[in-house]
């Protein structure tokens, strides 16, 4: 938890959530959960997916971040596409999306674009959403 939550404070100073993380630590829900993810010993990121009553048909990404030593070497992509396989794998949900808060020349928007091959509606200091049918 406390590796989790240090990770999350780097990549969102504003909006630590360890109530989140705990919250997702605990559950034994397999839709509301987070991973460390390691490649070998090495602790390289953290993702996770969540839902909400109000989109029943709908997964989340939720806390993904590459930590910075490790990016621009595959891992945000492998670590991107295995988690949009584990929702696929659920069987229940008909979309996968992610709701960012944009931030100019954030690297995980250019991931998203890339790996789900999306196009970019931005608005200014407006959530944005992205999403894949599964």
């Amino acid at each position: 938890m406390d590796i989790a939550f240090k990770i999350q404070k780097e990549t969102w100073p504003d909006d630590p959530d360890y109530e989140d993380l705990y919250d997702k630590a605990i559950n034994k829900e397999d839709n509301n959960c987070f991973f460390l993810v390691y490649d070998k010993n090495v602790l390289v990121g953290i993702t996770g997916v969540d839902v909400y009553d109000k989109y029943p048909d709908t997964i989340w990404l939720d806390w993904f971040t590459i930590l910075p030593e490790h990016r621009r070497k595959g891992y945000g992509k492998k670590v991107l596409l295995d988690t949009i396989y584990y929702c696929k794998k659920l069987n229940r949900y008909n979309y996968f999306r992610v709701d960012t808060t944009y931030y100019e020349n954030r690297p995980a928007l250019i991931l998203y674009d890339k790996v789900m091959q999306l196009k970019r509606i931005i608005q200014l200091k407006i959530q944005k959403i992205i999403r894949i049918i599964l």
